[in-house]
C-alpha cells in the first residue's frame, strides 16, 4: 500500500526486504523471482540507473486492459491498486461478473477481472473510480502481433566485443542449476558462459563468452542469458500440454518483459515462481493457456522452447 501511494518509487533492496518480511524470512533468490513476477504482472516497473548502482521500483498506475471475448469484453485491472481503490471498483461494478485472476505464488497479488461486460461499461467504471481510460489489447491474427511483442534480431542495449575493463568478475552462470555462482564448481568451464561483472559506482553488466572470449555484453540479465542459451543450443523453456511455458532452476531465465506482461493481460494466469514447501524456487511458470501459447510461439525463436519437460 505504501508503494502504491508514492510515485517516486523505492529502492529495489527495500522492495526485496518488504517481500522477505511478508514471507517471514530473509532476502534470497525467491524474493528476486517474486519481484520479477510483480513486474511482469504490470504492478510495478523496475528502473535501472546505468550511471550508478541503483534500481528503483515504481508503481504502475492501475487501469483496465480490455480483451475482446466474442460479442463482449473481458477487462483486467493491471497496475498497483490499493485496497481502497479495489473496494470502490467492487462497489461500482456490482452489476458485473467479478472474479480474481489467480497468481502463481501467495506472495503475488491476484488480479481483478470483469467478464462478459461491454467496453462502454468498463469506460464508465474507470471514470467513476478515477482511473485512466481503459486500453485495448489488439491482436486479431498471428500476422498482426504488435511490434513491441516481436523478438528483434538486434536487441537494443546489446554491445558486441569485450566490455569496459572497469567491470570486474562477480559470478558465473551455472547451466545445471540455472543460477549465478561466485565460483566454478569442480573447475568445470562451459563453451558458452555468462559472467556477471560489477562496477563500484554503476549497475552490473552481463558478459557472454564463447570459448572464454567475450562475444557480447549488456545491462540486462534476461537478454544476456537468452542469447547465451541460443549459442549453447540449450532451450531455457519447455511447453506443457496445459499451455504453460516453464523455466526450471534456482534462479530461472525469464521471457522478455513484454511477453511476460502479455501472459498477465491475456493468458490463463499470472506468471511467477513455483516454490517448494521450504519456499525455494523450483521453476518459473508462464500460464498462457493452450490457445494463447500457440500465438506466443509464433513470436519466439523456436530454439527457446522444448516440447517436453526436462528430465531430472
Amino acid at each position: 500500500a505504501a508503494l502504491a501511494q508514492t510515485r517516486a518509487g523505492i529502492p529495489f533492496k527495500e522492495f526485496l526486504s518488504l517481500i522477505a518480511r511478508t514471507a517471514g524470512g530473509r532476502v534470497d533468490l525467491s524474493c528476486h523471482q517474486i519481484a520479477q513476477a510483480w513486474a511482469e504482472a504490470g504492478l510495478v516497473d523496475l528502473l535501472r540507473r546505468q550511471d550508478r548502482s541503483q534500481t528503483l521500483v515504481l508503481p504502475q498506475v492501475p487501469r483496465f486492459m480490455m480483451i475482446r471475448r466474442g460479442p463482449s469484453v473481458e477487462a483486467r485491472l493491471v497496475g498497483l491498486a490499493t485496497s481502497d481503490v479495489v473496494a470502490v471498483i467492487e462497489t461500482l461494478a456490482r452489476d458485473c461478473a467479478i472474479s480474481w485472476f489467480p497468481a502463481t505464488s501467495t506472495l503475488q497479488p491476484s488480479l481483478l477481472r470483469l467478464s462478459g461486460v461491454r467496453a462502454e461499461r468498463v469506460a464508465e467504471l474507470s471514470a467513476s473510480a478515477g482511473l485512466p481510460e481503459p486500453e485495448w489489447l489488439a491482436w486479431s491474427s498471428d500476422e498482426s502481433a504488435p511490434n513491441h511483442l516481436r523478438i528483434p534480431q538486434n536487441v537494443v542495449g546489446l554491445s558486441h566485443g569485450a566490455p569496459p575493463d572497469a567491470y570486474r568478475f562477480d559470478a558465473r552462470w551455472d547451466w545445471n542449476d540455472m543460477v549465478f555462482r561466485p565460483k566454478t564448481i569442480n573447475g568445470r568451464r562451459d563453451l558458452v558462459e555468462v559472467e556477471r561483472r560489477r562496477h563500484p559506482a554503476r549497475c552490473s553488466i552481463y558478459v557472454v563468452l564463447v570459448d572464454r572470449d567475450p562475444m557480447l555484453w549488456c545491462h540486462f540479465r534476461t537478454w544476456a542469458l537468452l542469447r547465451a542459451a541460443e549459442l549453447a543450443e540449450t532451450a531455457p523453456f519447455y511447453a506443457t500440454s496445459g499451455g504453460d511455458l516453464r523455466a526450471v532452476g534456482i534462479s530461472p531465465i525469464h521471457l522478455p518483459l513484454a511477453i511476460g506482461r502479455l501472459c498477465a493481460v491475456a493468458g490463463a494466469g499470472l506468471p511467477g515462481p513455483e516454490l517448494d514447501l521450504g519456499g525455494k524456487v523450483k521453476s518459473y511458470v508462464y500460464p498462457f493457456g493452450s490457445r494463447m501459447l500457440h500465438r506466443v510461439r509464433t513470436l519466439l525463436p523456436a530454439q527457446w522452447i522444448e516440447n517436453l519437460p526436462k528430465k531430472g
